[in-house]
């Protein structure tokens, strides 16, 4: 709930920062159980502790108030739609600068500094990314599969998508890119998902202002270039449907991984990084081009800005209508699958 009161608070402090009237800001949805009416706006804060919103004079229906959402200019709905999402990267981002002042050491670069024994299924198995063809210590690791990377999370995840036992690296050694053609890697299989695992560490540089808000910056774009990848995944077949987990999955994974962590400080840094990777994720999915979403309402934005007309009342309607009923029903989907797999 936290990440979409966060969300709802980037289009409330947007609405107000352009005078469009706010006519309520509510935390969690259901019957209020609480409410304070200020100067123009209804605080409220309701009974189910999922997400919340931020009702705008003119949002839904056409209003002829002159501070109605509907009467603003182009330009600043458009800031005020995708302000929510902005929040939920401005967030995932500080969420990176906390975990990486508090928990890192050095930060991690893409450069290579050793190769290392893996333990897979109890056993001990030998790095195969180095020797004659493959990597070499010093290598820096600019792309994977032809894919480009910025950080080592990025080379984690292109490895972990991959289907097969080989890809392709491109680094830089001696100043000069080389394409590294059929780099083998172990390959492991999560969920009926087969995926490769990096067998090597990265040489790391010391903490300042300048390389962890490099740093973190870098991780942020990336993390949003994984939901696309994710995505393109997804309908390609490459990752099943089956993966997408609801709420309840993700609470269920959240509390497996701190019922197993062995300290106060790993349960702090695992929290840190699941509100890093759902904030993001919530931030880029509010962006896509799909009807009840802010991306559906750009699109509506973009069609009136090109045609200088809105898009009929009555399409609207229906469009964002259809649009929610088709996400309720794919929430309620993959939330029944989440109580099946819990029970079982």
């Amino acid at each position: 709930m936290f990440m979409t009161v966060f969300h709802e608070f980037g289009h409330f402090i947007s609405a107000k920062i352009f005078k469009i009237k706010v006519l309520e800001f509510a935390v969690g949805m259901g019957p209020a159980i609480f409410k304070k009416q200020g100067k123009e706006t209804l605080y409220s804060l309701r009974v189910l502790p999922i997400g919340g919103y931020c009702k705008m004079e003119g949002e839904e229906e056409r209003s002829g108030d002159e501070r109605a959402f509907n009467k603003a200019k182009v330009w600043k709905r458009f800031i005020v739609v995708v302000s929510g999402a902005a929040m939920n990267l401005l967030l995932g981002f500080i969420a990176i600068i906390v975990s990486v002042c508090c928990f890192y050491n050095l930060i991690p670069t893409t450069t290579v500094a050793r190769f290392d024994t893996l333990k897979i299924e109890e056993k001990e198995v030998e790095p195969v990314s180095n020797g004659e063809g493959g990597l070499m210590v010093g290598d820096e690791i600019i792309a994977v599969d032809g894919e480009r990377v910025s950080v080592t999370s990025d080379i984690d995840y292109i490895l972990g998508l991959s289907q097969e036992t080989a890809v392709s690296v491109t680094v830089k050694r001696d100043g000069e890119v080389i394409v590294l053609e059929n780099v083998p890697f172990h390959q492991l299989e999560y969920n009926g998902t087969k995926g490769l695992i990096s067998d090597f560490t990265v040489y790391g540089v010391k903490k300042d202002f300048f390389s962890v808000l490099g740093f973190s910056f870098k991780e942020t774009v990336g993390a949003v270039r994984m939901v696309f990848r994710t995505l393109k995944s997804l309908v390609t077949g490459k990752v099943p449907v089956t993966n997408i987990s609801s709420i309840i999955g993700i609470g269920g994974a959240i509390s497996e991984s701190v019922s197993k962590a062995d300290s106060f400080r790993t349960v702090i840094r695992m929290l840190l990084y699941y509100l890093y990777i759902i904030s993001i994720n919530l931030g880029v999915m509010n962006l896509l081009p799909f009807p009840a979403l802010d991306g559906g309402h750009v699109v509506f934005l973009a069609y009136e800005a090109i045609f200088r007309k809105p898009v009929p009342q009555k399409l609207y309607t229906i469009l964002n209508v259809v649009g929610f009923a088709l996400l309720f029903a794919l929430l309620i989907a993959v939330m029944i699958k989440d109580i099946i797999q819990l029970i079982i």
